[in-house]
């Protein structure tokens, strides 16, 4: 630990945690799936070999396993993607790191991990999550919650306020944009909006207040009370929420929208083999069933439609 200019340094050991911990996670499912494009692609998703089938990933149909809620974080979806969440994590993180502390900004960033799951789950519960937007988002709305808070103390708040609502205007609408735009891969962009939510709220309640006054008390009580509310709500909701998945089953067959990191696959399905089997097809054909469906969107397929179609190709 050192000082420049006052400031105490060297308590910024969160993000560099958290940055190892990322590229050695991504760096095990690239090796063990033999499948990642190091040079900036995403992981292809297959039937039998997919980071669908990791037990870090977020699954809808998989709720009642808690830790997918916030593991998730730790999977990208190719080094570039990776690298981005990285930098965006470090230059939001360390500026807020140096001066509150490790365990604020730890607390502010896992709420926001959390956020975009829970969020996801009741707004867009037809996705699968990987990558740490929802992270990333809460801590630049951090940024905004510390300027609401120190406004008087630091030199060009409206400067950083212009800055952060500017970024985040613009990165938010163009993952709005590309999340149903046919062109382009989609971006789920609930998980950034929930992680920018929980960043603000869990940051005006844990940052420090260099200067507190009487209204910024009533600030720090609504805070509470919007984050308070939200997570009891998301808890019920997939308290209700996991039976309902577990039953949603068609003849063995479940059907998902799949995103990873907010890249788009069309559809992921979980089928046993046998059923493939009985009909002669092989892995290749599988993957012909795939593609076959991707263009449906929602709603559930028979294995009956799809073995049909894929018989009409082969005549």
């Amino acid at each position: 630990m050192f000082k420049i200019s006052g400031m105490t340094w060297g308590r910024s050991t969160l993000d560099y945690i958290n940055t190892f911990v990322s590229l050695s996670l991504f760096a095990f499912h690239a090796i063990s799936m033999r499948k990642a494009d190091l040079m900036g692609g995403s992981i292809p998703i297959c039937l039998s070999t997919s980071t669908s089938y990791s037990l870090l990933i977020y699954r809808p149909d998989k709720r009642y396993e808690l830790w997918r809620f916030v593991t998730y974080m730790f999977l990208h979806d190719g080094w570039c993607h990776l690298g981005f969440n990285l930098l965006i994590q470090l230059l939001l993180g360390l500026p807020l790191e140096m001066v509150h502390g490790s365990a604020r900004l730890a607390s502010i960033y896992f709420s926001g991990v959390l956020a975009g799951s829970l969020g996801t789950s009741i707004i867009d519960p037809e996705v699968c999550l990987v990558g740490a937007s929802g992270g990333a988002y809460a801590l630049l709305a951090a940024h905004l919650a510390n300027v609401m808070i120190n406004y008087h103390q630091m030199r060009y708040g409206v400067l950083r306020l212009a800055v952060i609502l500017f970024f985040a205007s613009c990165d938010v609408g163009f993952a709005v944009y590309t999340r149903y735009a046919e062109d382009y891969p989609a971006v789920s962009f609930i998980a950034h909006l929930s992680g920018a939510l929980s960043g603000l709220t869990i940051g005006l309640l844990v940052l420090k207040n260099f200067e507190q006054k009487l209204h910024e008390q009533l600030l720090w009580w609504i805070a509470l009370g919007i984050y308070t509310a939200c997570i009891i709500f998301a808890i019920i909701f997939n308290i209700i929420n996991s039976a309902v998945m577990q039953s949603l089953k068609v003849e063995q067959i479940y059907v998902t929208e799949t995103f990873y990191n907010g890249f788009q696959f069309p559809f992921h399905m979980e089928i046993q083999m046998d059923l493939f089997i009985l009909h002669g097809l092989n892995e290749r054909q599988c993957f012909e069933v795939l593609h076959i469906n991707c263009n449906v969107k929602l709603g559930l397929l028979t294995y009956r439609q799809s073995v049909s179609a894929l018989g009409s190709q082969r005549q």
